[in-house]
């Protein structure tokens, strides 16, 4: 039998690897009794779950920090050829066009903050290594001083 990626049976070992997650975070989510993590019907003691599945579950539970970071990466995975048809609702499209936007706006404005940090750590440095020089060419001077050699006055 042939299986699309997200139908592929999978054991929780490969799906936690792929899902980057521990295998026993998968058999405590399989465990719950509120909306557990499906499995693959199989005869047998073998458990399998599916990215479907997975996808699934934690959908059903946004509250659990590890399934939000699985439904990001699954997100993140996508690649064109998952979308056979794009949206075409005039509304959606400007929705996803203003979350580019201000997703784009943020990643700029962050890198901004960085630069002028950077800018302002540099000058700090730089201001320190002055002071430094200052200090040794301080050091130096007294140094010289107190061993240049002794004159006697009459």
């Amino acid at each position: 039998m042939r299986y699309s990626a997200d139908d592929q049976p999978l054991s929780p070992g490969q799906l936690a690897l792929e899902a980057r997650v521990s295998e026993s975070v998968l058999r405590t989510w399989a465990k719950r009794t509120d909306r557990p993590l499906e499995r693959v019907p199989s005869t047998g003691r073998t458990v399998l779950h599916t990215w479907a599945q997975l996808r699934a579950f934690c959908e059903a539970h946004p509250d659990l920090p590890a399934a939000r970071r699985i439904a990001r990466l699954h997100a993140s995975s996508l690649t064109s050829s998952d979308f056979e048809v794009g949206p075409t609702d005039p509304e959606q499209v400007r929705a996803v066009i203003r979350n580019l936007r201000a997703a784009a706006n943020s990643n700029l404005n962050a890198a901004l903050i960085a630069a002028r940090h950077a800018e302002r750590t540099a000058i700090a440095n730089r201001e320190q290594l002055e002071a430094l020089a200052a200090s040794i060419h301080g050091y130096d001077d007294l140094l010289t001083q107190l061993s240049a050699p002794i004159t006697l006055h009459d």
